[in-house]
């Protein structure tokens, strides 16, 4: 499903959806974590958790997948991460104060509805 496009969160809710391994519930994180996972191409990765330096021990376990599917979704998680640099300047970025509570006022972009945050 990863590899067909499809989110972290959009695989969770489908596999909540159909029940996969109920009573389990699927989360975002749980589908992110076993993307990244080597076991899953048959490594075992020893301090990973660790700041120390990861020891990768290559063929030790039977795998699920191919190198070259996990190395794809590898490059699939690249091309699904965002970048969220600015490419315009706003001369009044983090300047504007709200005059009743003193807060930094933020920008909401077009769309949704208007709710008003200062409540003093």
């Amino acid at each position: 499903m990863y590899l067909e496009g499809k989110s972290y969160q959009q695989i969770s809710n489908t596999l909540n959806k159909e029940k996969v391994l109920a009573p389990k519930h699927w989360r975002d994180t749980t589908i992110m974590k076993m993307i990244d996972n080597k076991v899953y191409m048959g490594d075992y990765e020893k301090g990973k958790s660790n700041n120390k330096d990861t020891l990768v021990y290559m063929n030790v376990v039977e795998p699920i997948i191919s190198r070259a599917i996990w190395n794809e979704a590898q490059y699939q998680k690249e091309k699904n991460q965002r970048s969220y640099t600015r490419d315009r300047v706003y001369i009044f970025f983090q300047k504007l104060k709200c005059p009743k509570c003193n807060k930094i006022m933020k920008c909401k972009g077009s769309g949704g509805t208007k709710e008003n945050i200062c409540n003093k």
